[in-house]
């Protein structure tokens, strides 16, 4: 029997649908589990009072289109568990999607738990690495100082693919060190 918080069971899902994420394998799932930790992370932090979700209280989505830029959000998760109001509908889905979970996630567990799951310090790094026009060192300081190399190398790699095969071996290290 496992005995286990709210909080060990999202890592759980965090960390699976991450290294799905690396290892290619399947997309549908990944975002199922990724989501499902998503929304667990995010009713602890409402309920410990250490803020809200950087996706679903986005200061960029005006109030008033919060609700709509949610249902969109939602949609392939909602889609994936339920059926029960459109089952023949069919989804066009991009798995790219996925990551806004992960990371989002990623960040609340680290708020949550005061520290990150390998896992979920593999993805900020990828993401640092992958996305640089787009997030700066200072947004993830703790990350960036240190893996700061790492993230510099990862960035010297040409393709997308390579810097996540580079970041799956990096994944497979930290599963080897524990």
């Amino acid at each position: 029997m496992l005995r286990l918080t709210k909080l060990d069971a999202a890592e759980r899902h965090l960390s699976t649908a991450i290294r799905l994420f690396f290892h290619g394998g399947d997309a549908v799932s990944a975002h199922t589990l990724g989501f499902a930790a998503h929304e667990v992370l995010r009713r602890l932090m409402e309920h410990r009072g250490l803020g809200e979700s950087m996706v679903k209280n986005s200061k960029l989505v005006p109030p008033a289109q919060m609700p709509r830029f949610c249902a969109i959000l939602n949609s392939p998760a909602n889609f994936f568990k339920h059926a029960e109001r459109d089952p023949a509908a069919v989804l066009d889905f991009n798995p790219e999607d996925t990551v806004i979970w992960l990371l989002d996630a990623a960040w609340m567990h680290w708020r949550l738990a005061n520290e990150f799951s390998s896992a979920s310090e593999v993805l900020f790094i990828w993401f640092l690495a992958e996305d640089a026009r787009q997030v700066a060192p200072e947004h993830f300081p703790d990350v960036f100082r240190k893996h700061n190399a790492i993230v510099c190398r990862l960035r010297e790699l040409p393709t997308a693919s390579e810097r996540k095969q580079a970041s799956l071996c990096l994944l497979r290290a930290a599963d080897g060190a524990r």
